[in-house]
Order: C-alpha cells, then structure tokens, then sequence
C-alpha cells in the first residue's frame, strides 16, 4: 500500500541524508551509517531504497537551479570559479565585515526553495521492521514513518 507524505524541501534534504548516511566532504570521516546500513531485512531495505531514489530527483532539480542562481548572481574568480562571498572585502582589517547584499539575496531565494513542499510516495511501514538498536536520529523518517503506519 502506498502513502503520500508531505515534506519541505529542506525536510527531503534531511530524509536522503538519513536513509543514505552522511561523509565529511572535506575529511572523508563517515558522519552517520544511514537506515539503509542498519540491520533491516531486505523488503524493509528495497522499500526504502525506493524511497531515497524518490528524493534524489527532487534532490538533483534543487541543486541544479541552486547552481543557477549560484552563477547568475556571483562573480567568478581568476580560476573561472564562481561563488557568493557573505562579506563584502573591506579597504582595511580593522574595518567591520560588512555581509553581501548580493550574498543576502541569494539566501532569501535559497530558503524559499528550502521551504517548498512536495508530496513524497512511499510504501507502508511496520514499526516493527525498525527493531534495531542505534545512536543515530532519524527525526524526518520519524515523520514520514509516523504518516505510513497510520496509514488506512
């Protein structure tokens, strides 16, 4: 059985993270293992990778319009790089950091994508098909398990 569940943009940022894991970019050091390393059985396991594939799309079009508008509104360095510095390059070290506007801009329509709700697809879970000791948090899959074991 289906279930349509309701989350932000942000919430679905959350959600991917949670069923996949998260790594340090910068370090490589492993973060979180993700619901999908965690001891579940191989149903429970394909419903939820179906679940982040889900996510992925929506995950894919927001970068892509992020980096839009990444390259519409900043500047690019001698490397070709382009970005947003938050502050402005002041005359003198002493002088207070004054923040972008351009910086300022972006964030606005940054967090107004963040805020956009989808209806996300998922099959019906089983509170018990999660019956496994963790330190993580899964507070957005809480959510989202919440909505699909109440489901009728």
């Amino acid at each position: 059985m289906s279930v349509k569940v309701t989350l932000t943009m942000a919430e679905i940022f959350g959600l991917e993270t949670e069923l996949s894991g998260a790594v340090n970019q910068s370090t490589g050091e492993k973060l979180s293992k993700g619901l999908l390393a965690q001891p579940i059985t191989l149903v429970t396991k394909f419903r939820l990778t179906e679940l982040q594939k889900s996510l992925v799309e929506h995950k894919k079009t927001f970068e892509t319009l992020r980096d839009e508008l990444i390259t519409k509104l900043g500047t690019k360095d001698a490397d070709g790089n382009v970005s947003i510095p938050m502050y402005l390059e002041s005359a003198s070290e002493e002088a207070p950091k004054e923040i972008n506007p351009v910086f300022i801009q972006f964030n606005q329509e940054f967090e107004a994508v963040l805020a956009e709700t989808r209806e996300i697809t998922t099959q019906k879970f089983d509170i018990s098909e999660f019956d496994f000791k963790t330190d993580e948090n899964y507070p957005v899959f809480f959510k989202v398990l919440e909505t699909a074991t109440s489901a009728e």
